[in-house]
């Protein structure tokens, strides 16, 4: 009898266990108008790019000037229209939105997947150190810059920002300089005025930089922007953007021309083919600053644009193909990944640009 009993109960409680299994899974389980779309892996074309065709929609036709990637699977996009970044994990499979810092954005830096920094039309800085779920406001004077244009990191720790829009003309633009991953910020230029963009501002370290103020000037730098030299390239061409890869080299470009210095802007050098339609953005692999992307924008033809890239700090370039419209920005946050985008939301990336990028 006592055996029965005992039988009898362990049969109830395994009983009641599967019941309550199946109601909690249930329970769960989403109804038909809530079932999420089906897992699609990004796939590669015969160039070796993916295009990423799960982006929102609610991006779709934008044009995607922002991106920042920490590698073939993490990244980041926004556009100034929008002011929203969204983020993807695996590859551009799939994307989640962001709760937005405060602010416009206008400019995005990553050392990794986990640290980012975002520069805001309010010119504040701010830094999240978790992918972007989470922010906190790093740096803010309206006294100094009311425009973050450019932020660029050398590492975790180092790493330096201009402000643009000084409170008045009187005012010179802000360098500002970090040692501590953007915990305080120290501005360096005191003396030179004027106003710039993100796309005519680049370091190569901390201490040499180049800059282009809207008055078609060219600055050098080799104290972090305590002192400034004047340029002086072919005053019969109007510089657009530039990129600065070591101390004393560097590649600017004109509007219908493309220069190369190593020698702090003293000479300049014409860029060789393919690079015959001027670069609007230049892209370089913090490990490996010879090795330099850029986006050849045709303003004249709807679907103009391509990619050419160097490896040797620009004394040759190769065309590189994609087999999509690429015209906007490009990122490449090792020697092997590279992503792109353009105009109508195309966004694309490629993990084998190692061998693209061969001679």
């Amino acid at each position: 009898m006592k055996l029965t009993k005992v039988l009898f109960f362990a049969f109830l409680l395994v009983v009641l266990g599967c019941n309550a299994f199946n109601s909690s899974t249930s329970s769960e389980q989403p109804d038909e108008g809530s079932v999420p779309p089906l897992y699609v892996p990004v796939t590669f074309n015969e160039f070796g790019w993916a295009v990423i065709e799960s982006f929102p929609d609610t991006l779709i036709h934008r044009h995607l000037r922002i991106i920042e990637a920490a590698d073939a699977r993490v990244a980041w996009v926004s556009d100034w229209a929008e002011n929203v970044i969204y983020k993807t994990e695996n590859g551009g499979a799939s994307w989640r939105l962001l709760s937005p810092p405060r602010g416009d954005f206008y400019t995005f830096e990553a050392i990794d997947s986990l640290n980012l920094w975002v520069g805001t039309e309010q010119g504040v800085i701010l830094k999240s150190s978790d992918g972007g779920d989470t922010w906190a406001v790093q740096f803010e004077n309206p006294g100094i810059t009311n425009f973050i244009n450019y932020i660029e990191f050398f590492d975790l720790m180092n790493g330096v920002a201009m402000g643009d829009s000084p409170p008045d003309e009187n005012t010179p633009f802000a360098i500002l300089h970090t040692d501590d991953g953007g915990q305080t910020w120290v501005n360096a230029n005191t003396t030179l005025k004027g106003s710039t963009s993100h796309y005519a501002v680049n370091f190569s370290d901390a201490n040499s930089g180049l800059l282009r103020l809207s008055d078609n000037n060219l600055y050098w730098t080799s104290d972090g922007g305590a002192s400034w030299d004047a340029l002086n390239p072919d005053p019969d061409y109007i510089t657009w953007t530039l990129v600065a890869l070591e101390p004393a080299t560097a590649i600017v470009s004109f509007v219908e021309h493309e220069s190369r210095t190593t020698n702090r802007g003293q000479t300049w050098d014409p860029l060789p083919a393919p690079v015959t339609i001027y670069p609007s953005r230049y892209t370089k692999i913090r490990q490996h600053p010879g090795h330099v992307w850029a986006v050849q924008y045709v303003w004249d033809v709807p679907d103009g644009g391509d990619l050419v890239t160097s490896t040797d700090y620009g004394v040759t370039w190769k065309l590189v193909e994609t087999g999509f419209e690429v015209d906007l920005d490009v990122v490449a946050p090792s020697s092997r990944v590279v992503w792109a985008t353009g105009r109508d939301g195309v966004i694309t990336y490629t993990t084998k640009a190692d061998s693209l990028n061969s001679h």
